[in-house]
């Protein structure tokens, strides 16, 4: 819990919000499985949406319970977020999510709904000794600067190590044009 508090800390300094990037295994995947499990997982398919994690891909994309960086165009959301009594209320017969389950889902919808291991680029093997991680100063649009290392750049997304280790996926839109431009020459291809 302490850690939690901390990263979210973090996040608002840097990100001047309290939304912060969630990791699927680590803070989405124990949320449906005490709450989703009966209907949704272990071979249940309830309104043929899954979220086991071998088989959630298929829920996810436009037009389907979760539509990546829409959480407000989001199914799964609408049915969470419903007032009590409402026929497609999820979970069904119980008070519902917390408010921080439900953040915590929403979070991680508008970051992509990535999944383990998703977006990363396989490379050569001398491409990856070649591509290491940048250590620097950060500075989002609004002028906060944090110290966090680059890992890598996932289509618009950079992914930020923080010191305390945790990693957020942060949009590359919303750093500083000086950020993004240290972002955008280290996701680049190296020259053959």
């Amino acid at each position: 819990m302490k850690n939690k508090a901390i990263l979210a800390s973090v996040a608002l300094i840097f990100c001047g919000s309290t939304a912060f990037a969630v990791d699927f295994k680590k803070d989405v995947l124990p949320i449906f499985e005490s709450s989703c499990a009966k209907c949704h997982m272990g071979g249940n398919a309830k309104g043929g949406l899954a979220l086991d994690p071998d088989r959630i891909k298929e829920a996810i994309g436009d037009g389907a319970s979760i539509v990546p960086s829409k959480s407000d165009s989001s199914d799964l959301i609408r049915r969470i977020t419903m007032k009590d009594g409402g026929e497609d209320v999820m979970p069904p017969k119980s008070k519902g999510l917390g408010n921080s389950d439900v953040r915590a889902i929403r979070e991680w919808i508008d970051a992509g709904a990535p999944l383990e291991g998703e977006g990363m680029v396989a490379q050569k093997p001398e491409a990856a000794k070649a591509l290491q991680p940048l250590r620097g100063e950060w500075t989002n649009a609004q002028g906060k600067t944090i110290t966090a290392t680059l890992l890598r750049v996932e289509g618009d997304k950079a992914l930020l190590q923080m010191p305390n280790g945790a990693t957020y996926p942060y949009p590359i839109e919303q750093l500083s044009p000086e950020s993004q431009s240290k972002v955008r020459a280290f996701g680049a291809p190296a020259a053959p």
